[in-house]
């Protein structure tokens, strides 16, 4: 029961804590997010093993998701899309909006959603690509199973705004191709 951080050089007594509890009835797991003012925090448990294969300690991690946020929410690739991170129970880990996870939102409880690829990636346990629609709106998405903490990142855009994209090309094809004309139109005059 006693926890020794590196971090601070200090020993700490969990005995009596239900983190402890869980480490005695998993040994490997992940926690649900953990909150204070200025962090969020997972912690992230393996067994230790001598050379006989006798268990003799846990190692265990703490994992800023306040960092993890910021390094999904700096990625210039998803600056007009959506990202977030969930157990596989649904409840978000990481998210953009990160007061999802603070409240402990889940994302199966979404209304006006259909959430079939992200429990197909759940079930089989695979990455897999296609489209969900959240809150009403549909979004063409990548979700990525992370089999060594079971989370699923979801990483999409909304398909309106690829549309968007596309017609605003489209739109630019038709102008080039008119210009175009236009200049052989002037060319045959002038010639």
């Amino acid at each position: 029961g006693y926890g020794y951080y590196f971090d601070e050089g200090v020993i700490r007594d969990h005995s009596g804590e239900q983190f402890f509890a869980w480490l005695q009835e998993y040994g490997e797991f992940v926690t649900p997010p953990y909150y204070t003012e200025d962090k969020a925090i997972s912690t992230l448990s393996v067994p230790i093993y001598d050379g006989k294969r006798n268990k003799v300690g846990y190692l265990c991690g703490a994992l800023n998701l306040f960092l993890m946020r910021n390094v999904f929410s700096n990625n210039e690739f998803i600056l007009d899309g959506e990202w977030f991170l969930i157990n596989t129970e649904g409840v978000y880990m990481a998210h953009s909006d990160m007061r999802k996870v603070s409240k402990q939102e889940n994302l199966f409880a979404e209304k006006k959603s259909e959430l079939s690829l992200v429990n197909q990636a759940i079930a089989e346990q695979k990455d897999k690509e296609g489209y969900i629609t959240l809150q009403g709106h549909d979004w063409m998405c990548r979700v990525l199973y992370m089999a060594d903490y079971q989370w699923v990142l979801v990483v999409g855009c909304r398909e309106d705004a690829v549309l968007k994209d596309l017609h605003r090309l489209d739109s630019f094809r038709m102008l080039h191709a008119l210009g175009m004309v236009l200049l052989f139109v002037l060319l045959a005059r002038l010639v």
